[in-house]
């Protein structure tokens, strides 16, 4: 199943013609709300106007039922859908008159049911191409696949698994590198926040020697 939320007057004509597709017509429900305001919190966690989430194996069963043809062509879909979100025109996030400078796109966002209760969550970086939404979207839905068959894992892309916040968080971003053409985990600890942790690990395990 497939949960598409949106906001109003965004993308209309697009995610119309999505829940349309004989694809996904079947598989997919769409959630419209009302309009996109301001939020106080970290870039990373702000809503998309339009947010893609694979509530269940959604990729593998595609394969398992309908055959690798139906995965590359719901794929094909999908990143050109990728595409098309960048093209349009964005609303930048404002608090007040104030411009919020964001590091990732309010455009759209995917994400994803994995183990343990966690979201897996793609986000696109402000300066991507459309080209680039496109790629990222691929990648993603590949992955997807290959970790729902057991064929790679969230080591494999850079998650830290013992990491802190993850311990404490659902959600697990992803970012697509262009020049490794590859998923990284997005890593929202600021690094000096990571340096000042591993030094007093250092010292603890010091004093205890």
């Amino acid at each position: 199943m497939i949960k598409i939320n949106t906001y109003k007057n965004y993308l209309e004509h697009e995610v119309k013609e999505l829940l349309e597709d004989q694809l996904f017509s079947k598989n997919c429900t769409h959630t419209n709300r009302d309009s996109y305001g301001p939020f106080a919190c970290s870039d990373w966690v702000i809503p998309t106007l339009i947010t893609i989430h694979f509530v269940q194996p959604f990729v593998s069963s595609l394969i398992t039922e309908l055959g690798k043809d139906a995965y590359s062509q719901a794929k094909t879909k999908l990143s050109n859908f990728s595409g098309k979100a960048k093209l349009k025109s964005r609303i930048e996030p404002t608090l007040g008159n104030i411009e919020l400078k964001t590091k990732f796109s309010i455009d759209l966002s995917f994400t994803a049911q994995i183990n343990d209760e966690k979201i897996l969550k793609l986000m696109f970086p402000v300066a991507f191409t459309d080209e680039e939404y496109s790629d990222a979207t691929s990648c993603y839905l590949d992955f997807l696949k290959d970790y729902e068959l057991g064929l790679t894992s969230l080591e494999s892309i850079g998650v830290e698994l013992d990491n802190r916040f993850l311990k404490i968080s659902r959600s697990i971003g992803v970012v697509y590198v262009p020049e490794l053409k590859s998923l990284r985990w997005h890593n929202p600890m600021p690094k000096e926040l990571i340096e000042e942790i591993h030094r007093e690990v250092e010292r603890k395990k010091h004093n205890r020697e």
